[in-house]
């Protein structure tokens, strides 16, 4: 007796696509709870001198699925880091223009001089990489993913 589908395709495909904006949801989740982590490292963990507040201003980081931004950090302002704030938002725009397929991760710190400061060993965003580089590993296998 050959096998038989029962179940209509409809509903099958209907099933899949719950399965799968569940884990989309779950992964995005977690990288924002990755991101949080990240962005308190990012701004309490430096070495630098904060005298204006914009470099620590300029940090923030969103999740991006297929293009669109479904998670967005604040860019809180930091003594008179307005500007820190304004350029951390506006390097993140151009980021997120260039990335339109899956779930992306950025994070930025936006003020031009960031990456001379990182040159000199004193972390701007260094550790907070490095933290998420350890921590979404862990959170993909404890899901299974």
């Amino acid at each position: 007796m050959p096998i038989r589908q029962v179940t209509p395709q409809s509903a099958v495909k209907g099933f899949l696509n719950r399965k799968l904006d569940l884990v989309r949801e779950t992964i995005i989740g977690n990288l924002a709870f990755v991101g949080e982590q990240a962005l308190k490292q990012a701004r309490t963990g430096h070495r630098y001198k904060d005298q204006t507040g914009n470099l620590t201003s300029s940090i923030g980081y969103c999740i991006l699925d297929n293009g669109r931004a479904v998670f967005e950090s604040d860019f809180a302002t930091v003594l008179n880091g307005k500007k820190g704030s304004e350029e951390g938002r506006k390097f993140l725009r151009r980021l997120i223009s260039k990335n339109s397929k899956g779930i992306v991760f950025i994070m930025v710190a936006g003020m031009p001089y960031a990456y001379y400061v990182e040159a000199m060993s004193l972390d701007v965003l260094e550790s907070a990489e490095r933290l998420a580089k350890r921590m979404v590993p862990q959170i993909m296998k404890a899901l299974k993913l």
